[in-house]
This record gives structure tokens, C-alpha cells and sequence, in this order.
């Protein structure tokens, strides 16, 4: 007789044999349950890092009991399947159906703990900031003006761009750039003292490319710029990176919040400045604007 044959014999003669498959297909069940549900929710940034931490340290709780009771229970199969095959009898068999039991409630407890600090981070724990910049396309800035915004799309990605910004003349663009290399689209209000250029070109860059990117930037920066700061985030697979700092220009300081991304395997970037002059009124909204990147 063929293992398989010893088996599905065994679980038609003895019922705590037959019951330990049970328990195990649903132990099983919902550890899967749990793993994907994490997986996903991590994937798409729903949870925070310490949130996919828990859940799967809780995982482990369910995973390494069952697979320590699964080895021991493949192990008296083998002898018991030997023993059968020597003397023609069926041997006892060790109940674990106790332990199974014991490790299935471990595994609806976790799972509903899993469940719920998942479902809290989610609707309740949720950035309040970040809530508000998907859930509106207005800012009042620190002044009492309130800035309208509307999405545009820069194919790939998305951005709030205020809507009494217009879109920098070709004159103009050589004037701001009298060196050459200008960006691909700035978008500028009245007086040209605050722009969002973007710089959308062929040049090659990975997503894991992107934190090396910007720390060359943090050390050229360095040199002759003030108040260099670096974040780095992830939004739906992208790496983001972030940098802002202040730079001289001829008559005035220029405050500058740059990110950094790839899409499709190029360089993206973002570039939100105002003068010196405007910054305290503007960087809470150039946050605003950042933070509103979208991904198709």
C-alpha cells in the first residue's frame, strides 16, 4: 500500500486523524487570510511600517506552532505507515487534535487582532493631512488666502497645480534660464515669484535609484546652499524623494522643494520655488502640492 493509500485509509478508520486535517485546512485558512490581507495592505501604503510589523509578528505566532505540529505529525506517519506495512495492523495513533485546538483559537484571536488594528490604521489612524489633500483642491494659506488647486495630468502621474497658475511663456523661460537645459513645463504665477517646474526627459532611472539620486543632490547642494533637508516616502510602488533647500539668486534667496521619482523607468521631477520673500506664506502650500502626487 502507497502512503498516500495509508493515509486516506487512516482518515476514513480513525476520526482524531481525520480531524487533524480539518483543524489544519483551517488554521491554514486564515493565516493565509491574514498574509494576504497584509501584503496588500502594506502594498497599496494603507498601514503604517509598525502596523505590518505587528501583523506579522502575529503570524509567526500561528505559523511556527502548526509547522512544529506538522513535522511531528509527518514523522509518526512515517512510522506508523512502517510499522503497517510490517505486521499488516493498524498502530495507534497520537491524538493532536488537542494541540490544534489550542492553536486554532491562538489563530482567531490573532486574526481578529490583525483585523482590527488593520481596519483602525485605515479609517481612523489615517494622516488627517493627507486626508485633506485627497479630499479637497483648496489650502488657506497662513496669510488668510485661500488657494484653489486642480489636478493636472503629466502622464503617469498627477498634481495639484493652483489655478492661477499659467503656464510659462517660451520668452519667459529664457529669461529664467538664460544658461540653457530649461524644464520641461513650469507653471508660474502672475510675476514669475512662484513656480511648480517639472522636468519630464529620457534620462534612465530605476525606482531604487532614486534615495542614491538624491543624496547627490544633498552634496552638491551643500556647498553652497543653507537649510538642506531630505525625507524619503513611498506612494503605490515609488519611491519618492525629497529634498528642499535655499539657494542665492541675484537680487533675492530662492526656497526650493524638489522630489524626485521614476515613472517608467525615468527621471521624474518636481520643482516648487518662491522667492524668500514668499516662503513663509508658501511652504505649507508647496507641501500640500507634493503631497497630492498621484499615480496612475
Amino acid at each position: 500500500m502507497k502512503k498516500s493509500e495509508f493515509k486516506k485509509m487512516m482518515k476514513k478508520e480513525n476520526k482524531a486523524f481525520k480531524n487533524y486535517y480539518v483543524y489544519e485546512i483551517i488554521i491554514i485558512l486564515l493565516t493565509m487570510i491574514m498574509v494576504v490581507g497584509n501584503v496588500f495592505a502594506t502594498s497599496k501604503n494603507l498601514i503604517l511600517n509598525n502596523i505590518t510589523i505587528i501583523n506579522s509578528i502575529l503570524i509567526m505566532i500561528i505559523a511556527i506552532p502548526i509547522i512544529l505540529i506538522d513535522v511531528k505529525n509527518d514523522k509518526d506517519i512515517k512510522e506508523m505507515y512502517q510499522i503497517y506495512n510490517k505486521e499488516s495492523k493498524i498502530p495507534e495513533y497520537k491524538d493532536k487534535t488537542k494541540s490544534l485546538k489550542i492553536v486554532l483559537v491562538i489563530s482567531i484571536v490573532a486574526a481578529l487582532i490583525s483585523g482590527i488594528i488593520t481596519i483602525t490604521n485605515i479609517s481612523v489612524n489615517k494622516d488627517p493631512y493627507i486626508s485633506e489633500i485627497e479630499n479637497t483642491l483648496e489650502i488657506t494659506s497662513n496669510k488668510g488666502n485661500i488657494i484653489k488647486t486642480q489636478y493636472e495630468d503629466f502622464g503617469g502621474f498627477s498634481l495639484k497645480i493652483p489655478t492661477e497658475f499659467k503656464i510659462m511663456s517660451d520668452e519667459m523661460l529664457n529669461v529664467k534660464y538664460p544658461n540653457g537645459n530649461p524644464p520641461s513645463l513650469v507653471y508660474t504665477n502672475e510675476r514669475g515669484t512662484i513656480n511648480v517646474a517639472l522636468v519630464m526627459n529620457d534620462v534612465a532611472m530605476k525606482n531604487t535609484q532614486i534615495e542614491e539620486y538624491i543624496k547627490t543632490m544633498e552634496s552638491t547642494y551643500k556647498n553652497y546652499s543653507k537649510d538642506v533637508k531630505v525625507n524619503f516616502w513611498e506612494i503605490n510602488n515609488h519611491k519618492i524623494g525629497e529634498i528642499e533647500f535655499t539657494t542665492q539668486a541675484s537680487d533675492t534667496e530662492i526656497y526650493n522643494h524638489i522630489i524626485a521619482f521614476s515613472v517608467d523607468g525615468k527621471l521624474r521631477l518636481v520643482n516648487f520655488n518662491c522667492t524668500k520673500e514668499l516662503e513663509d506664506e508658501w511652504k505649507e502650500i508647496s507641501k500640500f502640492i507634493i503631497d497630492s502626487i498621484k499615480f496612475a
